[in-house]
């Protein structure tokens, strides 16, 4: 996208763009999330590991553990991820109610 900002803020899509794709790493963090909690069961805790996180954000943008850890870090400062990341434990905590508020609640 980087490389097609100049075309983009030409024709006046830039914004646009950018919050299209904070919407897609938001997916893919609530996909990262269900797939967890499904394979961990139904009573699965709210405290996920970092691993399978970091693992699909390296696969999808070539994101490092630090990177994946500054994306989510800024959907939770967005509110469009309700939980915290704890650095000492390697975990992310998800809210136990509506983890992932509707866009509506964001803060772009």
């Amino acid at each position: 996208m980087e490389e097609h900002a100049a075309d983009f803020i030409k024709m006046g899509t830039y914004l646009i763009m950018m919050k299209l794709k904070f919407t897609v790493l938001r997916s893919l963090t609530r996909g990262i999330h269900r797939e967890v909690r499904r394979n961990l069961g139904e009573n699965a805790a709210h405290k996920l590991d970092l691993g399978p996180f970091e693992h699909v954000f390296h696969w999808q943008d070539g994101c490092d553990a630090d990177e994946t850890a500054c994306v989510i870090s800024n959907l939770i400062y967005q509110n469009a991820v309700k939980g915290y990341l704890s650095h000492e434990h390697r975990k992310i905590v998800f809210a136990k109610d509506m983890p992932f508020p509707p866009p509506s609640k964001w803060r772009m």
